[in-house]
């Protein structure tokens, strides 16, 4: 397998500190591209980003409080707050996207 692949894979570590650093328009914009570029179920692309940069102080903060105590904790420093939600219909037939979920942890995962 080729390594260009494996290693940033094996040398990812989850940080619990966050830098409060101003995100550019265009990183966040890259983001998300990323993600739009996600395998989907019928290529419904069910996720849904809803985010706020620490910019939008007010915002952020009521986003913030959203949290359990224990994640505020370490995400308060982070410049960009960003929930996922799925649309669980599929477009196509109006039936349930039994993948919905699964294809939102691929988006994130993507992002």
């Amino acid at each position: 397998m080729s390594n260009t692949i494996i290693s940033p894979i094996s040398n990812r570590r989850s940080r619990l500190a966050f830098s409060p650093k101003v995100m550019l328009k265009q990183e966040i914009e890259l983001l998300f591209e990323a993600a739009r570029w996600s395998p989907s179920a019928y290529n419904e692309q069910p996720w849904r980003f809803h985010f706020v940069s620490r910019e939008r102080n007010e915002a952020y903060q009521r986003m913030l409080h959203t949290l359990a105590p224990g994640n505020r904790e370490w995400a308060v420093d982070a410049s960009l707050l960003i929930f996922t939600t799925a649309k669980q219909t599929l477009t196509l037939n109006g039936q349930i996207n039994n993948y919905s979920m699964h294809d939102v942890g691929l988006a994130t995962a993507n992002s």
